[in-house]
């Protein structure tokens, strides 16, 4: 680095020096300065795919994808035969939902190097997302196996895996439980929750994925002025989504008079009765799906808020971005995800004492808001079907007694299956009934039925 900067200040406009300082800055993590630097290179030499491949980088670092996308599309444009920055590209088109280019652009960086392990991340993330599950977790798999260091591709894999109640991924758990997330690679600590029930192992994995991140230094202050507590809610959940049915009455019943609400729409907003209504109820609502993080940073301190609420946590589609920088002088991670962020940019988790009981608080981070009775907020409002509906429409039996398990297929492990299968097997009259989440989770649960002796039409 200091042979750099000599460098440059005996030719301050050597666009080479510069792009090597930008490099370098950028694998500190000290990305804004990096951008500069990069940036200033590029304009002494636009010609140089270099410069344009660490700018689209960095700017994919800091979670400005469609700066990223420019200098990224750039790059490929002047090198062609540049499998990183096809990669880099896959990922911001995956990002901006050109899940077809994304496909196109990892397998052309596929095509020129068959071992290339990202390429096989990235053409994973596109096809998971496209409900390909076999094809992404076979992808996520050659990731893997050309490069072993790629945790989080094998965090996704074995979540996808669980999904599709492949239970082989149980035992593969249990072979890197005491190292995956928690040394090399940080890993995305959601996908584990099924895994296993080890909240200090839990926390670490989040502490090592905040890290890099971790960064929130802004000494905001809030409103001042303002006779009412501001209060911003940010969610891309905010649809036909489990949060949203939770959360709208708890909208409806703020005091007004109190606290001025505002919600940051962090997923592509479509009219639906659920988001329709919120809108109504918000007094704010910001829709920032396609802004980066800096501009959510920037329009929520704008917005002077005193606290800001994150009801992602680490969940999929999450933007942690915004509050490791800081939105707030107060901010919480409540619903959506409850669990640990393991990072000093959440100040307070709601909870209670059956998420949190008392005895494992020192696996939290965060200090702890504890509601009485229940953490989870529900509506008052959600209308009752009122459909005449008979066991025959969904194929029971009038006599049978109906066992019902309605949550995602990865939350079903081999424990809680013998359980029910033991229920079956001494009660001869019951059915299960479970939530048809895809193929090969159907497939592979009832040949597990059969295997433990049940008839596969229960």
């Amino acid at each position: 680095m200091s042979d750099i900067q000599e460098s440059l200040k005996l030719e301050p406009e050597n666009a080479l020096a510069l792009s090597f300082l930008g490099q370098t800055l950028a694998k500190l993590g000290d990305f804004k300065p990096a951008i500069a630097a990069l940036e200033a290179s590029l304009r002494l030499d636009p010609t140089s795919s270099i410069a344009k491949y660490d700018l689209g980088t960095a700017y994919l670092k800091i979670g400005n994808v469609n700066k990223a996308r420019v200098y990224l599309e750039q790059s490929v444009a002047s090198n062609p035969s540049c499998a990183s920055s096809l990669v880099n590209l896959s990922w911001v088109q995956f990002q901006t939902k050109q899940y077809d280019a994304a496909v196109q652009s990892s397998l052309a960086a596929i095509a020129l190097d068959s071992r290339k392990a990202k390429a096989y991340e990235c053409l994973a993330n596109v096809q998971q997302h496209l409900g390909e599950l076999d094809m992404a977790v076979a992808a996520y798999s050659a990731a893997t196996l050309f490069d072993n260091t790629l945790h989080a591709a094998q965090t996704q894999k074995l979540h996808f895996q669980a999904q599709m109640c492949d239970w082989s991924a149980f035992d593969e758990f249990e072979t890197v439980a005491e190292t995956i997330g928690i040394t090399g690679e940080p890993v995305a600590p959601w996908p584990l929750l099924g895994f296993e029930d080890n909240p200090a192992r839990q926390k670490t994995r989040s502490a090592r994925y905040a890290k890099s991140g971790d960064a929130r230094k802004t000494d905001l202050s809030g409103s001042g002025d303002s006779s009412r507590i501001r209060i911003g809610y940010f969610s891309s959940d905010l649809s036909n989504h489990a949060t949203l049915f939770l959360l709208n009455g708890v909208f409806e019943h703020h005091s007004q008079s109190d606290f001025e609400i505002f919600v940051y729409c962090l997923n592509e907003p479509k009219a639906n009765e659920h988001l329709d209504r919120l809108v109504r109820t918000a007094e704010h609502f910001a829709d920032v799906h396609m802004a980066s993080d800096d501009e959510i940073v920037e329009r929520a301190r704008q917005d002077n808020l005193d606290i800001a609420i994150d009801l992602k946590g680490y969940t999929q589609d999450a933007r942690t971005g915004p509050f490791y920088a800081g939105v707030a002088p107060i901010q919480i991670n409540y619903l959506g995800y409850p669990g640990t962020m393991a990072t000093s940019c959440m100040d307070y988790m709601i909870a209670d004492p059956v998420v949190v009981p008392p005895e494992q608080r020192e696996h939290y981070s965060e200090n702890l808001i504890y509601l009485p009775d229940s953490y989870q907020p529900n509506d008052d409002k959600r209308a009752i079907s009122q459909a005449e509906v008979t066991r025959a429409d969904y194929g029971l039996s009038d006599d049978a007694v109906v066992l019902c398990c309605f949550n995602a297929s990865y939350k079903i492990t081999p424990t809680e299956f013998d359980i029910w299968m033991r229920v079956l097997s001494s009660v001869p009259n019951t059915v299960l009934w479970l939530l048809d989440t895809n193929k090969w989770a159907k497939e592979n649960l009832k040949k597990a039925a059969r295997d433990r002796g049940i008839d596969d039409s229960r």
